[in-house]
């Protein structure tokens, strides 16, 4: 007995065909969405100053289809190790900065020192200046006691902090930062020179920063100028305020702040109101390049800064030395050049009190604002970055073809079950042979046994099917219409 291999057609409409020919290119197409994502990129190193957005970033292929809970197509950047001693930028650009110090605040003990910390383009909060130091330094003992070149050394620190939140927890970073000028030296001083010790200083993206910087150099010049004929001030040990706005002292027993300052009768007051005013700008000036826009500050807001133009409280600039207009070099501590100058010079220089409304509007200032502040820092990042084309291309079809072969056959076998599930078990019968089953089983008297042959009688199956077809060729003559044997 011979057997053959025999094919039929589905026992589905006609549709169906049109059905597998659209659902195949679906696949096909889905297939190759799907091994472009999870194929078509890698992981590259590259430089970012900005860590959290770099994270951020997501992209098509980093959807959970595609990556089905995998991260390793997410961005990903390195910590920086910051140490006491480390010298840094804010992200709003402005001034530079020491670490001091280093405090990790334990919730279950106390505080602990660290040497350094992890840092990953943390915001800076709650961001305070604890104290401003005004050194007035006289290079050498020579006379006159005026002469500008004789306080070139003159400078000022501030000592701030802030607290910074990362995984470990809660850390205060203590730094110092430091103000000099040249303005004392120069007659027509370059801009850069004069105010390289902040990075950006834009009278329109960074306004707050240009009135400060020009303001403190007036003030510090101011500073310079009352202190010249002051001998006695290098006998002075120290002034501070407590917290209840007290001015206290080692030498006298001045212990009322109005006594300090504008106090004609007190010989020292002249440059310590100047200073004091001095103090005030720096102050403001650090907060808004650490992005503390909660605290009073005179760059953030435009009466307190017309106030600092005006000094209507300082006894130096109303009726003092610094109001008079024949004084040397007058215009480096009374004056405020034009935000196109290229060198700072008397000629174009505006009065203090008539700055702010000249340059506001003629000028185009940007308005007064600061924004959150990070530690300025560059990070190593691993991002995806796509693969060469010719490489991407052969991945793709791999992975296509064997994804659509396994798709197809678990389709072929569905579909057979579909099929054998709907005919019954003459589904796996040529078609011929059912034909002249029928008309046997009608010359025979309509056994249904010969047409439907039950599981039990599986074993004669073969044969009877065999003998029904020998005797219906003997007997019968068939057309080819009707001769379907496979």
């Amino acid at each position: 007995m011979l057997s053959y291999n025999l094919s039929r057609k589905y026992p589905f409409s006609p549709r169906f065909k049109n059905a597998v020919f659209f659902g195949c290119c679906l696949l096909l197409v889905t297939l190759t969405v799907f091994n472009l994502a999870t194929n078509g990129f890698n992981m590259q190193t590259t430089y970012s100053i900005d860590a959290n957005s770099t994270q951020d970033t997501k992209y098509w292929y980093n959807n959970i289809i595609f990556t089905w809970g995998d991260d390793k197509l997410d961005p990903q950047c390195q910590h920086v190790e910051i140490p006491v001693g480390y010298q840094f930028m804010t992200s709003n650009l402005g001034l530079r900065y020491t670490v001091t110090g280093i405090v990790y605040h334990n919730e279950t003990g106390p505080q602990q020192k660290r040497p350094s910390i992890s840092y990953l383009n943390n915001t800076l909060t709650d961001c305070q200046v604890d104290s401003v130091d005004i050194y007035l330094r006289k290079s050498d003992t020579s006379h006159p006691w005026y002469d500008w070149w004789s306080w070139v050394d003159s400078s000022a620190d501030a000592v701030a902090h802030c607290n910074v939140n990362i995984d470990e927890g809660l850390f205060t970073i203590n730094f110092t930062v430091t103000y000099h000028t040249v303005a004392t030296v120069f007659d027509c001083i370059p801009v850069d020179a004069l105010y390289s010790y902040v990075a950006i200083d834009d009278f329109t993206t960074h306004a707050s920063v240009w009135w400060g910087t020009r303001i403190l150099t007036n003030y510090f010049v101011g500073t310079n100028n009352t202190s010249i004929t002051e001998n006695d001030i290098f006998g002075l040990e120290y002034y501070f305020m407590d917290t209840d706005g007290n001015a206290l002292n080692s030498d006298t027993n001045l212990a009322d702040v109005h006594e300090v300052y504008n106090n004609e009768t007190f010989e020292l007051s002249r440059p310590l109101t100047e200073c004091l005013w001095f103090s005030r700008v720096f102050h403001s000036l650090v907060l808004v390049d650490l992005g503390n826009s909660q605290a009073p500050n005179v760059l953030l807001d435009e009466h307190l800064l017309q106030y600092a133009l005006n000094a209507t409280g300082n006894f130096n600039r109303y009726g003092g030395p610094l109001a008079n207009i024949s004084a040397l070099d007058e215009w480096k501590f009374a004056r405020l050049s034009p935000p196109d100058q290229a060198k700072e010079e008397r000629i174009t220089s505006v009065p203090m009190n008539e700055a702010y409304s000249m340059f506001k509007d003629k000028y185009h200032m940007g308005n007064l604002s600061t924004h959150n502040a990070t530690i300025y820092a560059q990070y190593i990042c691993s991002v995806p970055q796509k693969k060469s084309n010719g490489t991407m291309a052969l991945l793709i079809l791999v992975a296509n073809f064997a994804l659509f072969q396994t798709a197809w056959t678990i389709f072929k076998f569905l579909s057979d079950q579909v099929a054998t599930g709907k005919t019954g078990l003459t589904a796996m019968y040529g078609e011929g042979c059912l034909l002249h089953d029928n008309e046997l089983a009608k010359m025979e008297g309509g056994d249904d046994s010969l047409l439907r042959p039950s599981r039990a009688s599986s074993g004669r199956r073969t044969s009877s099917r065999t003998s029904s077809v020998r005797g219906l060729l003997k007997y019968q003559h068939l057309d080819d219409k009707n001769n379907d044997f496979e």
